[in-house]
Protein backbone atom coordinates (compact mmCIF):
# COMPACT_ATOMS: atom_id res chain seq x y z
CA UNK A 1 0.00 0.00 0.00
CA UNK A 2 2.72 2.46 0.76
CA UNK A 3 4.68 1.45 -2.19
CA UNK A 4 1.63 1.82 -4.26
CA UNK A 5 1.10 5.88 -2.64
CA UNK A 6 4.86 6.40 -2.71
CA UNK A 7 4.33 4.91 -7.64
CA UNK A 8 1.44 7.59 -7.11
CA UNK A 9 3.17 10.29 -5.46
CA UNK A 10 6.30 9.78 -8.48
CA UNK A 11 4.03 9.65 -11.12
CA UNK A 12 2.02 12.95 -10.11
CA UNK A 13 5.25 15.12 -9.44
CA UNK A 14 5.94 13.59 -12.83
CA UNK A 15 2.76 14.68 -14.90
CA UNK A 16 2.51 18.11 -13.06
CA UNK A 17 6.49 18.79 -14.40
CA UNK A 18 5.64 21.17 -17.73
CA UNK A 19 7.13 19.22 -20.79
CA UNK A 20 4.95 16.08 -19.47
CA UNK A 21 2.17 17.95 -18.81
CA UNK A 22 2.29 19.47 -22.26
CA UNK A 23 2.32 16.15 -24.04
CA UNK A 24 -0.74 14.88 -22.06
CA UNK A 25 -2.42 18.56 -22.53
CA UNK A 26 -1.51 18.12 -26.60
CA UNK A 27 -3.01 13.96 -26.43
CA UNK A 28 -5.99 15.01 -24.61
CA UNK A 29 -6.89 18.54 -26.86
CA UNK A 30 -6.36 16.48 -29.98
CA UNK A 31 -7.93 13.04 -29.57
CA UNK A 32 -11.28 13.65 -27.78
CA UNK A 33 -13.58 15.80 -29.63
CA UNK A 34 -15.16 18.13 -26.62
CA UNK A 35 -11.56 18.39 -25.96
CA UNK A 36 -10.31 19.55 -28.75
CA UNK A 37 -13.44 21.81 -29.72
CA UNK A 38 -13.08 23.64 -26.29
CA UNK A 39 -8.98 24.22 -27.59
CA UNK A 40 -9.92 25.84 -30.57
CA UNK A 41 -12.67 27.70 -28.79
CA UNK A 42 -10.89 28.58 -25.98
CA UNK A 43 -8.06 30.53 -28.76
CA UNK A 44 -11.46 31.99 -30.53
CA UNK A 45 -12.42 33.64 -27.06
CA UNK A 46 -9.02 34.75 -25.89
CA UNK A 47 -9.40 38.26 -25.65
CA UNK A 48 -12.72 37.27 -23.62
CA UNK A 49 -10.34 35.27 -21.63
CA UNK A 50 -7.40 37.98 -20.77
CA UNK A 51 -10.22 40.71 -20.28
CA UNK A 52 -12.03 38.47 -17.39
CA UNK A 53 -8.38 37.84 -15.47
CA UNK A 54 -7.47 41.72 -15.79
CA UNK A 55 -10.69 42.62 -14.69
CA UNK A 56 -10.04 40.72 -11.83
CA UNK A 57 -6.76 42.73 -11.26
CA UNK A 58 -8.41 45.77 -11.80
CA UNK A 59 -11.12 45.51 -9.60
CA UNK A 60 -9.10 43.95 -6.58
CA UNK A 61 -10.56 40.88 -6.83
CA UNK A 62 -7.48 38.78 -6.22
CA UNK A 63 -5.99 40.76 -2.91
CA UNK A 64 -9.53 40.58 -1.48
CA UNK A 65 -10.09 36.80 -1.70
CA UNK A 66 -6.42 36.49 -0.59
CA UNK A 67 -7.31 37.97 2.82
CA UNK A 68 -10.61 37.35 3.31
CA UNK A 69 -10.45 33.65 1.74
CA UNK A 70 -13.46 32.02 -0.17
CA UNK A 71 -16.72 34.11 0.09
CA UNK A 72 -19.90 34.15 -1.63
CA UNK A 73 -20.80 36.59 -4.58
CA UNK A 74 -22.98 38.55 -2.55
CA UNK A 75 -20.42 39.68 0.32
CA UNK A 76 -17.58 39.95 -2.84
CA UNK A 77 -19.71 42.14 -4.81
CA UNK A 78 -20.31 44.53 -1.49
CA UNK A 79 -17.02 44.73 -0.25
CA UNK A 80 -15.91 46.00 -4.10
CA UNK A 81 -18.76 48.04 -4.52
CA UNK A 82 -19.73 46.23 -7.89
CA UNK A 83 -22.87 45.00 -9.35
CA UNK A 84 -24.39 41.48 -8.10
CA UNK A 85 -24.95 40.21 -11.45
CA UNK A 86 -21.83 41.46 -12.77
CA UNK A 87 -19.56 39.44 -9.63
CA UNK A 88 -21.73 36.54 -10.69
CA UNK A 89 -20.60 36.77 -14.49
CA UNK A 90 -17.40 37.50 -13.81
CA UNK A 91 -16.45 34.97 -10.47
CA UNK A 92 -18.26 31.73 -12.65
CA UNK A 93 -15.59 32.91 -16.07
CA UNK A 94 -12.99 32.71 -13.88
CA UNK A 95 -13.61 30.05 -12.33
CA UNK A 96 -14.05 28.32 -15.38
CA UNK A 97 -10.65 29.55 -16.24
CA UNK A 98 -8.98 27.79 -13.40
CA UNK A 99 -8.24 31.19 -11.83
CA UNK A 100 -10.87 30.72 -9.58
CA UNK A 101 -12.16 27.23 -7.71
CA UNK A 102 -15.23 26.79 -5.65
CA UNK A 103 -16.62 24.45 -2.66
CA UNK A 104 -19.68 22.69 -2.66
CA UNK A 105 -21.88 24.99 0.00
CA UNK A 106 -25.27 26.65 -1.74
CA UNK A 107 -24.64 29.35 -2.42
CA UNK A 108 -20.43 28.49 -3.47
CA UNK A 109 -18.05 30.29 -2.03
CA UNK A 110 -15.23 31.35 -4.15
CA UNK A 111 -11.61 31.03 -4.06
CA UNK A 112 -8.10 31.53 -5.24
CA UNK A 113 -6.45 28.55 -7.29
CA UNK A 114 -2.78 28.31 -6.27
CA UNK A 115 -1.85 29.69 -9.86
CA UNK A 116 -3.85 32.47 -8.73
CA UNK A 117 -2.40 33.28 -5.45
CA UNK A 118 1.12 32.60 -6.54
CA UNK A 119 0.68 35.08 -9.91
CA UNK A 120 -2.21 37.66 -9.41
CA UNK A 121 -2.09 38.60 -5.79
CA UNK A 122 0.48 41.64 -6.43
CA UNK A 123 2.11 40.96 -2.95
CA UNK A 124 3.54 37.12 -4.08
CA UNK A 125 6.87 37.34 -5.21
CA UNK A 126 6.13 35.34 -8.11
CA UNK A 127 3.60 38.42 -9.45
CA UNK A 128 2.65 38.11 -13.02
CA UNK A 129 -0.91 40.48 -13.33
CA UNK A 130 1.21 43.58 -14.31
CA UNK A 131 1.78 42.08 -18.06
CA UNK A 132 -2.35 40.79 -17.97
CA UNK A 133 -2.78 45.10 -16.87
CA UNK A 134 -0.33 46.24 -19.66
CA UNK A 135 -1.47 43.74 -22.31
CA UNK A 136 -5.34 45.00 -21.86
CA UNK A 137 -4.60 48.88 -21.37
CA UNK A 138 -6.41 51.05 -23.41
CA UNK A 139 -3.04 52.38 -24.69
CA UNK A 140 -2.05 48.98 -26.05
CA UNK A 141 -5.64 48.01 -27.48
CA UNK A 142 -6.10 51.41 -28.94
CA UNK A 143 -3.11 50.77 -31.26
CA UNK A 144 -4.88 47.37 -32.93
CA UNK A 145 -1.67 45.38 -33.02
CA UNK A 146 -3.98 42.05 -32.70
CA UNK A 147 -6.30 43.25 -35.46
CA UNK A 148 -3.44 43.60 -37.89
CA UNK A 149 -1.85 39.92 -37.42
CA UNK A 150 -3.06 38.79 -41.09
CA UNK A 151 -1.48 41.72 -42.79
CA UNK A 152 1.55 41.87 -40.78
CA UNK A 153 2.23 38.17 -41.19
CA UNK A 154 2.02 38.92 -45.00
CA UNK A 155 3.93 41.80 -44.89
CA UNK A 156 6.66 40.06 -42.97
CA UNK A 157 6.48 43.08 -39.96
CA UNK A 158 4.33 45.19 -38.08
CA UNK A 159 2.35 47.40 -40.78
CA UNK A 160 1.52 49.93 -37.80
CA UNK A 161 2.75 54.10 -38.34
CA UNK A 162 3.18 53.72 -34.69
CA UNK A 163 4.54 50.73 -33.72
CA UNK A 164 7.49 49.57 -31.03
CA UNK A 165 10.52 50.86 -32.82
CA UNK A 166 9.09 54.57 -32.80
CA UNK A 167 11.06 56.66 -30.63
CA UNK A 168 9.44 57.87 -27.07
CA UNK A 169 6.05 55.51 -28.02
CA UNK A 170 3.94 56.77 -25.44
CA UNK A 171 3.10 52.73 -24.72
CA UNK A 172 6.42 53.01 -22.79
CA UNK A 173 5.09 54.92 -20.06
CA UNK A 174 2.23 52.86 -19.82
CA UNK A 175 5.48 50.21 -19.74
CA UNK A 176 6.92 52.00 -17.12
CA UNK A 177 4.33 52.05 -14.87
CA UNK A 178 2.46 48.76 -14.78
CA UNK A 179 5.57 46.47 -15.03
CA UNK A 180 7.72 47.11 -12.09
CA UNK A 181 5.77 44.36 -9.62
CA UNK A 182 6.19 41.60 -12.10
CA UNK A 183 9.52 42.40 -13.30
CA UNK A 184 10.97 42.58 -9.35
CA UNK A 185 11.72 39.09 -9.19
CA UNK A 186 13.99 38.88 -12.50
CA UNK A 187 15.32 41.66 -11.54
CA UNK A 188 16.65 39.32 -8.19
CA UNK A 189 17.35 36.64 -10.13
CA UNK A 190 19.94 39.25 -12.36
CA UNK A 191 21.35 40.04 -9.09
CA UNK A 192 22.00 36.70 -8.03
CA UNK A 193 23.43 36.24 -11.61
CA UNK A 194 25.87 39.47 -10.80
CA UNK A 195 26.74 38.10 -7.23
CA UNK A 196 27.51 33.99 -8.67
CA UNK A 197 29.71 35.79 -11.52
CA UNK A 198 31.63 37.47 -8.56
CA UNK A 199 30.28 40.69 -8.06
CA UNK A 200 30.89 42.16 -4.53
CA UNK A 201 27.90 43.73 -2.78
CA UNK A 202 30.20 46.25 -0.71
CA UNK A 203 32.32 46.75 -3.77
CA UNK A 204 31.63 50.00 -5.04
CA UNK A 205 30.79 49.60 -8.74
CA UNK A 206 28.89 51.48 -11.76
CA UNK A 207 25.95 49.58 -13.00
CA UNK A 208 23.88 50.83 -16.35
CA UNK A 209 20.44 49.94 -16.47
CA UNK A 210 19.15 50.18 -20.49
CA UNK A 211 15.95 51.34 -21.23
CA UNK A 212 15.30 51.34 -18.04
CA UNK A 213 11.55 50.89 -18.31
CA UNK A 214 10.06 50.92 -14.98
CA UNK A 215 13.59 51.20 -12.82
CA UNK A 216 13.13 47.40 -11.16
CA UNK A 217 16.13 46.07 -12.14
CA UNK A 218 18.95 49.41 -11.38
CA UNK A 219 16.79 50.07 -8.22
CA UNK A 220 17.13 45.98 -7.20
CA UNK A 221 20.48 46.55 -8.12
CA UNK A 222 21.18 49.71 -6.06
CA UNK A 223 19.36 47.67 -2.73
CA UNK A 224 21.35 44.77 -3.58
CA UNK A 225 25.05 46.77 -3.73
CA UNK A 226 24.50 49.59 -1.36
CA UNK A 227 27.95 51.34 -2.71
CA UNK A 228 26.78 50.86 -6.61
CA UNK A 229 26.38 54.22 -8.63
CA UNK A 230 23.62 53.09 -11.02
CA UNK A 231 22.81 55.03 -13.78
CA UNK A 232 19.04 54.82 -15.65
CA UNK A 233 18.71 55.12 -19.69
CA UNK A 234 15.23 55.84 -21.09
CA UNK A 235 13.08 57.95 -22.54
CA UNK A 236 11.96 61.54 -21.23
CA UNK A 237 8.65 60.48 -20.58
CA UNK A 238 10.21 57.50 -18.67
CA UNK A 239 12.28 58.48 -16.45
CA UNK A 240 9.67 60.67 -14.05
CA UNK A 241 8.19 57.19 -13.24
CA UNK A 242 11.54 55.91 -12.41
CA UNK A 243 12.32 58.73 -9.79
CA UNK A 244 9.16 58.67 -8.24
CA UNK A 245 9.51 54.86 -8.07
CA UNK A 246 13.15 55.18 -6.33
CA UNK A 247 11.84 57.21 -3.10
CA UNK A 248 9.97 54.55 -2.43
CA UNK A 249 12.17 51.50 -2.72
CA UNK A 250 13.19 50.32 0.64
CA UNK A 251 17.27 50.70 0.86
CA UNK A 252 17.98 52.93 -2.34
CA UNK A 253 19.30 56.49 -1.73
CA UNK A 254 18.94 59.07 -4.12
CA UNK A 255 22.81 59.57 -4.34
CA UNK A 256 23.58 56.16 -5.64
CA UNK A 257 20.98 57.35 -8.86
CA UNK A 258 21.75 59.32 -12.15
CA UNK A 259 19.69 59.84 -14.78
CA UNK A 260 20.89 59.64 -19.10
CA UNK A 261 17.80 60.64 -21.31
CA UNK A 262 16.75 59.93 -24.51
CA UNK A 263 17.39 56.35 -27.41
CA UNK A 264 19.55 54.14 -26.09
CA UNK A 265 20.45 54.28 -29.42
CA UNK A 266 21.47 58.33 -29.79
CA UNK A 267 22.08 58.89 -26.10
CA UNK A 268 26.15 59.32 -25.29
CA UNK A 269 25.67 56.24 -22.74
CA UNK A 270 29.69 56.59 -21.40
CA UNK A 271 28.94 60.21 -19.23
CA UNK A 272 28.44 58.13 -16.02
CA UNK A 273 30.75 55.26 -17.34
CA UNK A 274 33.07 53.08 -17.82
CA UNK A 275 30.43 50.50 -15.79
CA UNK A 276 31.38 47.67 -13.96
CA UNK A 277 27.70 45.89 -14.72
CA UNK A 278 25.28 46.28 -17.77
CA UNK A 279 21.73 45.12 -17.66
CA UNK A 280 20.02 44.80 -20.71
CA UNK A 281 16.60 43.61 -20.19
CA UNK A 282 13.51 43.11 -22.54
CA UNK A 283 14.97 45.29 -25.39
CA UNK A 284 17.27 43.29 -28.05
CA UNK A 285 13.65 41.76 -29.41
CA UNK A 286 12.57 44.64 -30.72
CA UNK A 287 15.31 45.22 -33.30
CA UNK A 288 17.08 43.75 -36.37
CA UNK A 289 19.90 41.49 -36.37
CA UNK A 290 21.86 44.15 -37.12
CA UNK A 291 20.65 46.58 -35.11
CA UNK A 292 21.49 44.42 -32.04
CA UNK A 293 24.84 44.15 -33.24
CA UNK A 294 24.85 47.91 -32.80
CA UNK A 295 23.56 47.91 -29.64
CA UNK A 296 25.96 45.41 -28.34
CA UNK A 297 28.77 47.46 -29.85
CA UNK A 298 27.39 51.34 -28.41
CA UNK A 299 27.32 49.20 -24.85
CA UNK A 300 30.64 47.71 -25.22
CA UNK A 301 31.57 50.75 -25.49
CA UNK A 302 30.55 52.26 -21.83
CA UNK A 303 31.77 49.01 -20.47
CA UNK A 304 35.01 48.65 -18.26
CA UNK A 305 37.60 46.43 -19.37
CA UNK A 306 36.15 43.26 -17.67
CA UNK A 307 32.74 44.44 -17.12
CA UNK A 308 29.60 42.08 -16.82
CA UNK A 309 27.22 42.43 -19.45
CA UNK A 310 24.02 40.76 -18.52
CA UNK A 311 20.70 40.46 -21.03
CA UNK A 312 17.46 39.35 -19.68
CA UNK A 313 14.60 38.39 -22.57
CA UNK A 314 12.48 35.61 -24.31
CA UNK A 315 14.85 32.93 -25.89
CA UNK A 316 13.47 30.18 -27.72
CA UNK A 317 14.42 27.20 -28.12
CA UNK A 318 17.27 26.14 -30.94
CA UNK A 319 15.08 24.65 -34.04
CA UNK A 320 11.64 24.14 -34.72
CA UNK A 321 9.20 23.85 -31.26
CA UNK A 322 8.74 20.49 -29.49
CA UNK A 323 6.14 19.69 -27.00
CA UNK A 324 8.74 19.86 -24.54
CA UNK A 325 9.95 22.94 -25.15
CA UNK A 326 8.96 26.56 -23.07
CA UNK A 327 5.83 27.80 -25.55
CA UNK A 328 6.03 31.66 -24.27
CA UNK A 329 8.91 32.86 -26.28
CA UNK A 330 7.56 31.75 -29.54
CA UNK A 331 4.38 33.57 -28.81
CA UNK A 332 6.14 36.42 -27.78
CA UNK A 333 8.12 36.32 -30.98
CA UNK A 334 4.62 36.13 -32.91
CA UNK A 335 4.18 39.40 -31.17
CA UNK A 336 6.83 40.89 -31.90
CA UNK A 337 5.50 40.33 -35.95
CA UNK A 338 2.69 42.02 -35.35
CA UNK A 339 4.64 45.15 -33.41
CA UNK A 340 7.49 46.04 -34.50
CA UNK A 341 9.21 46.10 -38.28
CA UNK A 342 12.27 43.90 -37.80
CA UNK A 343 11.92 42.76 -34.09
CA UNK A 344 11.34 38.69 -33.12
CA UNK A 345 12.41 36.64 -30.06
CA UNK A 346 16.35 35.76 -30.54
CA UNK A 347 17.64 32.40 -29.75
CA UNK A 348 20.62 31.72 -27.05
CA UNK A 349 23.00 31.22 -30.73
CA UNK A 350 21.99 34.66 -31.98
CA UNK A 351 23.09 36.51 -28.60
CA UNK A 352 26.18 33.91 -28.75
CA UNK A 353 26.66 35.95 -32.36
CA UNK A 354 25.75 39.49 -30.68
CA UNK A 355 27.96 39.69 -27.93
CA UNK A 356 31.14 37.80 -29.89
CA UNK A 357 30.61 40.55 -32.87
CA UNK A 358 30.06 42.98 -30.07
CA UNK A 359 33.33 42.50 -28.04
CA UNK A 360 31.93 40.83 -25.10
CA UNK A 361 33.73 37.38 -26.13
CA UNK A 362 34.67 35.79 -22.63
CA UNK A 363 32.68 33.97 -20.13
CA UNK A 364 29.66 34.19 -22.35
CA UNK A 365 27.52 31.95 -20.41
CA UNK A 366 22.95 31.02 -20.18
CA UNK A 367 21.17 31.49 -17.11
CA UNK A 368 18.01 29.49 -16.71
CA UNK A 369 15.08 31.18 -15.09
CA UNK A 370 12.59 28.38 -14.18
CA UNK A 371 9.39 29.07 -13.28
CA UNK A 372 9.16 32.37 -15.80
CA UNK A 373 9.54 31.86 -19.07
CA UNK A 374 12.82 34.26 -20.25
CA UNK A 375 16.10 33.64 -19.56
CA UNK A 376 19.46 35.29 -18.87
CA UNK A 377 23.07 35.92 -21.19
CA UNK A 378 25.65 36.87 -19.35
CA UNK A 379 29.53 37.69 -20.84
CA UNK A 380 32.45 39.81 -20.16
CA UNK A 381 34.53 42.70 -21.87
CA UNK A 382 37.78 41.14 -22.31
Amino acid sequence: MILKAILFGVLAIVAGLPPVSRCIYHFYSNYWPPASAAKIQGFAFGGLHGSAVNAGLSLGLYEYLNEHGPSQAETIAHDLQISEIGAHRLLDALTVLDILQTDWSVPPNYGLTRAARNHLVKSSPDFLGGFSLLMNDESFLSMNVLQTASRAVKTGGSILDLHGEVHDHPFWTTFAKVTAEFSIPNAETMANIAEKLGSKKNATIKVLDVAAGSGAYGLTFAKRFPNAKVTFADYETVLPHIKERAQTFDGVKESQLSYIEGSMLESDLTQYGPYDIVLVSQFYHHFSRKTCVEITKRLHSATKQGGLYIVHDMIPAEGTPKLWDNDFPYIFSYMMLLWTRQGQAYRLSDYQSFLAEGGFTKDILSHANFPFPSSFVSARKP
